[in-house]
């Protein structure tokens, strides 16, 4: 049988690194924030070439923070699929927002519009308040 996922050979390759990433993070007495976490954030903005990037406990974290960021407020309406982990949802309910949930072909099709709109600087893209994370990984 081939695995989807073999956990035990990832294990493999992968332990001995995690378990030294464990014992720094647990010697340093900084299990949230702390120097790892800021190492983290600077090496992975640096990967992206971006200017800042933020560690944050949950995908659920994630999405409500890039939610906010964009600007969105409670009443306004945020397209997602049917088809992501309930930390989405949950994450745009947790602003007051509204779910819209769409099939693939029309969030891909209205990605596009808004993002056209938001070029033209279009005053109406501001109700295009779009879960990235679900929107970029449905692309």
């Amino acid at each position: 049988m081939i695995l989807l996922n073999d956990f035990a050979r990832q294990w493999e390759d992968t332990r001995d690194k995690a378990l030294a990433a464990f014992g720094a993070v647990g010697e340093s007495g900084w299990y949230v924030l702390g120097q790892q976490l800021r190492d983290f954030e600077v090496a992975l903005a640096q990967f992206w070439g971006v200017r800042n990037c933020v560690g944050v406990a949950s995908g659920l974290d994630a999405i409500e923070i890039s939610l906010r960021s964009l600007g969105c407020k409670p009443g306004d309406k945020v397209l997602t699929t049917p088809l992501s982990a309930f930390a989405t949802t949950l994450a745009i309910l947790k602003i007051g927002a509204v779910p819209i949930f769409v099939i693939r072909t029309i969030l891909v099709c209205w990605i596009w519009i808004c993002a056209v709109k938001c070029s033209k600087g279009d005053p109406t893209s501001d109700s295009c308040c779009l879960s990235i994370c679900t929107a970029m990984r449905l692309i």
